[in-house]
């Protein structure tokens, strides 16, 4: 998904996965995964020749009315209040269907049961 405006595609999942395994486990293999435009025209056929024998460095690739997009990791604002690092917290699900409904909340702070222990990581500063 590109823009937001599209449906999620759940269908792909199942290639998708096995894909992102061969390109961690075989970097030489260069692996890219290459997501079509649903409405793509015709034309797009040479475009996808052209990204398989390209050699770029991307291992994502979108293409949307004509644009190509890649994967890249950027920094996220958070809405709310920035919760309390030591503070436990769950993810719940005020809805089932969309993955909008889901939300950081609170949780109840439990002690380890026997034979257990409570183990946890802080950012790098």
């Amino acid at each position: 998904m590109v823009d937001g405006t599209e449906t999620l595609r759940i269908e792909q999942a199942p290639v998708a996965g096995p894909a992102r395994v061969a390109s961690s486990e075989h970097p030489d293999l260069r692996v890219t995964l290459v997501d079509l435009d649903p409405q793509a025209p015709p034309g797009d056929a040479v475009w996808l020749a052209d990204e398989v024998l390209a050699d770029a460095e991307e291992t994502q690739v979108a293409r949307r009315k004509g644009v190509r997009w890649t994967a890249h990791l950027a920094r996220w604002s958070r809405r709310s209040e920035p919760h309390v690092d030591d503070a436990p917290i769950r993810l719940n699900i005020a809805e089932r269907g969309t993955l909008e409904n889901l939300t950081i909340e609170p949780a109840p702070r439990r002690s380890p049961g026997p034979g257990r222990w409570r183990s946890g990581c802080a950012p790098a500063a």
